[in-house]
C-alpha cells in the first residue's frame, strides 16, 4: 500500500504545518498587535479595532484549526495497524539476527 502510505505522509505534514500556522498567528496577534489597542486612549477606539481584528482573524483561525484537525485526524484513521509497525509489548522476545 505505498499510496495509502503516501497519503498519510501527507494528512500529518498538511496537519503540523496548518497547527503551526494557526499557532505562529495566534502568537503574533497577542503579542504585536494586542498591545498596541489597548494603548489606545479611550475604551470605544480599543472597542471598535479589537472587533474589527477578531472579525478579521476568527475565519483564518476556523480555517485553520478545522484543516489541522482533520488532517491529523485522517492521518491517524489511515495509519496501519499491524503488530510490525508497533512496539513490541514486555511480553514478547524477538530473536536477535
Amino acid at each position: 500500500m505505498p499510496a495509502l502510505g503516501g497519503t498519510v505522509t501527507l494528512a500529518k505534514f498538511v496537519g503540523t504545518i496548518s497547527l503551526g500556522l494557526l499557532t505562529g498567528g495566534s502568537y503574533t496577534i497577542s503579542t504585536t498587535t494586542l498591545p498596541p489597542i489597548l494603548a489606545l486612549p479611550t475604551a470605544q477606539p480599543a472597542h471598535t479595532t479589537f472587533l474589527h481584528l477578531r472579525t478579521l482573524t476568527q475565519r483564518h483561525q476556523i480555517l485553520l484549526s478545522t484543516l489541522s484537525t482533520s488532517s491529523l485526524i485522517i492521518a491517524y484513521i489511515l495509519s496501519p495497524t499491524a503488530p510490525s509497525a508497533s512496539f513490541p509489548s514486555s511480553g514478547h522476545h524477538y530473536a536477535s539476527a
